[in-house]
């Protein structure tokens, strides 16, 4: 990279092909966003996806027991409905079946290239586009660059005393080694985040032993999974609306869990703590089994998990909780802090992932800067999308955006739609690019931590989605509808736009 007047320019190895749109990754987001892109007639994109297949996360995991903890009808596109959806819950390998569906539904065959691991994008102010590098050598130059921040999918590994030492097998739940035989072996998970409480009911039907090492409980809600009937699955199928309007009373269901989020002194918080105090009650009755799993926090606080067979599992005589810490690993045991050991033949991490701030590469915008180093301990956008000083960057699922009751897949259609617009705002007015104003962005960013004041999430709430300073940097305050106006149409005040120069042009190839 070199400056010249305040700008800088980044050398490209390939001129002559410009895309309107990069794409990093071939997930919800990726597929959803080229799918749109195509609807809304912008064809000058390419998916860039490093695996073999589309899917991301619903590829990549295997574990037992992998099912999304969202409802079915409520975890998909809006535009591409399901009415095949065999379960309340569906199954992952149902999810993934359903991601190659679309992939072949709206013809994405042609816009997605494998093998592709982008390992920088840097944006070259002369010339206006984003120069993505990969790790084949490769490169391409695109006017706009769409990428999660992906912190969500980067496992979260302990760090633990003499785990080299272990000779058994060790695996993270996001990582699921498929050629481990768990049968009559003694499993240690490590963890009861949602993977976790799925993968530990599973594990228990065919492991000798199963011992849970928890070190904060979770609250946890009954899941009421129930298969749906032929006849559903036809009525759904022959009657769209009658689908419509189902999608539509779930996410009103799941809209009820924000006033509990909002205010926890008010009825629903009660009512939320009532229906998880008593789906814990009704299934441990041993009082020092139940103090061990209930959370010292109020409900909601931490994500919610749903489960039906999570407390069932520590009534089987093979499964055990131990919820002191754990203080090293030899080549069959885990030893804790109590002095206990604990034969382990096989190691289960089931300990999350690390943070929104944590880049899978190098994202690099005006002026040198890299994206890690302008958000820091701090990561800030606007509307989650935008960060000043990224030109043509958007950021989907990134700061304050995530929700705490809601589906990721409206988040990410909203976020989506939200795109398309301003790229054809921008192609109709020939803008080279499109940034967030500085001032924007702080001030969006400050009103979003004032409204959460008050909110469930605040005080001493043990929750990951905080910075060292108290930050609340991934979660949204907004309600499932508030976000949805938030998102509706951009305003273009909130920008500054550079007109496009001479000679600017895009093609399809790559």
């Amino acid at each position: 990279m070199r400056s010249g007047q305040g700008t800088s320019k980044v050398e490209s190895k390939h001129s002559d092909h410009i895309l309107e749109v990069a794409i990093v990754g071939a997930g919800f987001t990726g597929l959803g966003a080229g799918i749109q892109l195509k609807r809304a007639g912008i064809t000058s994109f390419r998916i860039f996806e490093q695996a073999a297949a589309v899917g991301g996360v619903w590829r990549d995991n295997r574990y037992p027991g992998l099912c999304c903890d969202i409802p079915s009808h409520l975890y998909s596109y809006s535009f591409a409905p399901n009415p095949d959806w065999s379960r309340r819950y569906a199954p992952g390998p149902e999810i993934w079946a359903y991601q190659l569906r679309c992939h072949e539904q709206f013809g994405m065959a042609g816009f997605i290239s494998y093998g592709m691991e982008v390992v920088a994008a840097t944006y070259d102010e002369q010339a206006a586009l984003w120069v993505v590098d990969f790790r084949n050598g490769k490169q391409v130059r695109a006017r706009y660059l769409i990428s999660m921040t992906r912190g969500l999918s980067l496992p979260q590994y302990p760090r633990i005393e003499g785990i080299e030492a272990f000779t058994g097998a060790t695996m993270h739940t996001a990582c699921w080694d498929e050629h481990v035989d768990f049968r009559g072996k003694h499993v240690a998970v490590i963890g009861n985040g949602a993977s976790g409480i799925q993968a530990i009911p599973q594990l228990a039907k065919v492991a000798a032993s199963v011992t849970v090492f928890q070190r904060t409980p979770s609250w946890v809600l009954p899941r009421k999974d129930h298969a749906y009937s032929p006849l559903v699955k036809a009525l759904f199928r022959w009657l769209p609306g009658a689908q419509r309007l189902h999608r539509l009373q779930l996410f009103l269901t799941q809209e009820l869990i924000y006033p509990a989020l909002r205010n926890p002194d008010g009825i629903m918080h009660k009512a939320l703590t009532w229906l998880a105090t008593t789906n814990l009650n009704r299934t441990i009755s041993d009082p020092v089994l139940r103090q061990k799993l209930t959370p010292n926090f109020q409900v909601g606080c931490k994500r919610v998990l749903v489960s039906d067979d999570y407390y069932p599992s520590f009534l089987l005589p093979h499964v055990s909780l131990q919820t002191a810490a754990i203080t090293g690993v030899t080549e069959n045991e885990v030893i804790c802090a109590d002095g206990s050991r604990h034969r382990a033949d096989v190691l289960v991490y089931s300990t999350g992932f690390k943070n929104i701030g944590d880049m899978p590469f190098a994202i690099t915008g005006r002026h040198g800067k890299t994206l890690a180093q302008v958000w820091g301990q701090e990561p800030a956008a606007y509307l989650g999308l935008f960060t000043a000083g990224f030109p043509n960057l958007f950021t989907v699922l990134g700061p304050n955006s995530a929700f705490g009751h809601q589906s990721a897949l409206f988040v990410i259609e909203r976020h989506v739609n939200y795109i398309v617009r301003c790229i054809r705002k921008a192609g109709r007015k020939r803008w080279r690019s499109i940034d967030v104003r500085g001032d924007v962005q702080h001030n969006y960013n400050e009103l979003m931590q004032q409204r959460f004041q008050g909110m469930v999430w605040t005080g001493n709430c043990p929750v990951w989605f905080k910075n060292e300073s108290g930050r609340i940097v991934t979660n949204t305050p907004d309600s499932g509808f508030g976000f949805w106006r938030r998102l509706l149409r951009p305003n273009f005040s909130h920008f500054v736009v550079e007109p496009a120069g001479e000679g600017s042009r895009t093609s399809d190839g790559v």
